[in-house]
């Protein structure tokens, strides 16, 4: 079904097809809530059934790791060449802290405040790659040019990273 909606969007010229997303699920809500699928494994299907409509993922900056963000979406990135989006979200409901093994949800202030340092954590993660990093030279047998990929080295308030390795 998802797939067809999404041929039809591309079809339609749409820029984006956008998954949301939620972190927890209440029996009261409506059945488009229900029935989720986890957004970057959807939009890693739909990357193999389009071509041209970007491909939009919510992934919250609450419960989760940048490193594994980062990774994530470089994925998705080279996989639907260059058409996936991250949706940044913070996860206002209060309830989720329960899926994710903590009694209670961050303030609103803090969660902002993870969520500026996760997107810049992410944003430094990417960056360690530059151009022409990825060689892939049977010749030689050099896959990565190591003087092209550098540490992030990111000690906050809230990660610590080495990364991007």
């Amino acid at each position: 079904m998802i797939q067809e909606i999404a041929r039809i969007a591309e079809r339609g010229k749409f820029d984006l097809l956008f998954v949301s997303d939620g972190l927890v699920m209440d029996p009261g809500d409506h059945p488009s809530f229900l029935c989720r699928f986890e957004p970057t494994t959807l939009i890693a299907v739909l990357s193999a059934t389009t071509r041209h409509v970007g491909l939009g993922a919510t992934v919250s900056t609450s419960f989760g790791e940048p490193y594994h963000v980062a990774r994530t979406f470089a994925s998705l990135d080279h996989l639907s060449q260059g058409r996936a989006a991250w949706n940044v979200v913070t996860s206002a409901a209060p309830q989720a802290a329960l899926n994710f093994s903590r009694e209670r949800h961050m303030d609103h202030a803090r969660r902002y405040a993870v969520a500026n340092e996760f997107v810049d954590v992410v944003k430094g993660l990417w960056d360690g790659w530059t151009d022409g990093a990825i060689v892939a030279d049977t010749a030689t047998g050099l896959y990565l040019d190591p003087t092209r990929v550098r540490p992030l080295h990111h000690a906050g308030r809230f990660f610590q990273v080495k990364g991007p390795e």
